[in-house]
């Protein structure tokens, strides 16, 4: 099952409108589902961490309860947008382009030895 979402995504550059949970180094957030999307080209968020265009992340997406287990997408990107999500909010809203994605499925917390170098 997992190798079939792995290869729809492969031949697609399809986006989807969902909110996911998202972390990495220095902090987290969720998927953008309802004004943005998720595709396997870029990922766009929120979060309250402090990032900068250019600078490059690396953590987990989570997908859960789809089949009945979690399924993780670690990944590598680079920030190319960061904007703030209202005036005088200290949440932004991050663009970031994939440079890796690594499938699996998990029940584990994030784990830093886990996250694409």
């Amino acid at each position: 099952m997992l190798r079939t979402r792995l290869d729809k995504l492969q031949i697609s550059s399809a986006s989807y409108a969902v909110e996911l949970p998202i972390s990495f180094a220095t902090g987290r957030g969720w998927t953008r589902g309802w004004t943005r999307r998720v595709s396997r080209e870029e990922v766009w968020f929120v979060t309250g961490a402090l990032l900068r265009p250019g600078e490059r992340i690396s953590g987990q997406l989570r997908f859960t309860e789809i089949d009945r287990l979690d399924t993780v997408v670690r990944y590598g990107a680079e920030v190319l947008l960061v904007q703030p999500v209202a005036p005088g909010s200290r949440q932004r809203e991050v663009r970031a382009r994939f440079c890796q994605l690594l499938f699996g499925a998990g029940t584990e917390p994030d784990r830093p030895e886990d996250q694409p170098s």
